[in-house]
C-alpha cells in the first residue's frame, strides 16, 4: 500500500483537526459508495451489493437502508454477521452459493459491484431487471471487463455495448 497519493487539488479536502486520521481515511469509502448510487437508486428499489463486507460495500448497505429508503438490500459476503449488523436484508455467502443462481423471488432494480474482476455483468442478466424496467448494473471497482470470446455471440455482445444502452465506449454503468 502506498503511503502517499498524488491527487488533483480540486478533489482534496482538508482534514479537520478534531477528526482522527483513521476516521478521515475511512471517509473515502463512504464517498465512493455515495457517488456510486445516489443518482441511480430510488426509494423502494431492490438492490444487490456485490462485496458487502468491504469498505465501500459496508458503507453502501448503511446508506441505502438509512438514506435512500431502498426496500430490500442484499449483499454477497462470507461475513454474514457483520453484514446483518449493518441491516442487510439477505447475505449470500459466495463461498457456498452463487448469487446469480439464488431464487430471489423478484428481480433487482440495481446491482452495485464493489468487487470487480468477475465478469458479473453476464451473471447479472439472471437477477437484474432490464433497462426498460429500470435495471442498472453499477461497477464501482473500475476494472476493465475481460471479454469472454468463447463463442462468436459472446464476443459480439462484449464489443457491441450499445446492446446494453452504452453508446460512448466502455461504461461503468450498464443498463440491461
Amino acid at each position: 500500500m502506498a503511503d502517499y497519493m498524488d491527487i488533483p487539488k480540486e478533489v482534496a479536502i482538508i482534514k479537520l483537526t478534531d477528526v482522527l486520521l483513521s476516521h478521515s481515511a475511512a471517509c473515502s469509502s463512504v464517498i465512493t459508495a455515495r457517488n456510486a448510487f445516489m443518482d441511480y437508486v430510488e426509494k423502494g428499489d431492490r438492490v444487490l451489493i456485490l462485496g458487502g463486507s468491504g469498505g465501500v460495500g459496508s458503507a453502501a448497505i448503511q446508506i441505502l437502508k438509512q438514506h435512500t429508503e431502498a426496500s430490500f438490500v442484499a449483499t454477497t459476503s462470507p461475513q454474514a454477521d457483520f453484514c446483518n449488523a449493518l441491516v442487510a436484508d439477505v447475505v449470500v455467502n459466495y463461498h457456498e452459493e452463487n448469487w446469480w443462481e439464488k431464487d430471489w423471488c423478484q428481480m433487482f432494480d440495481k446491482i452495485i459491484d464493489t468487487v470487480g474482476g468477475g465478469n458479473f455483468t453476464d451473471k447479472a442478466y439472471w437477477v437484474l431487471k432490464t433497462g426498460k424496467q429500470g435495471g442498472c448494473f453499477i461497477a464501482v471497482a473500475g476494472d476493465d471487463p475481460k471479454p469472454d470470446c468463447t463463442t462468436s455471440w459472446k464476443a459480439i455482445k462484449f464489443f457491441d455495448l450499445s446492446t446494453f444502452g452504452c453508446t460512448n465506449g466502455l461504461s461503468p454503468r450498464t443498463h440491461f
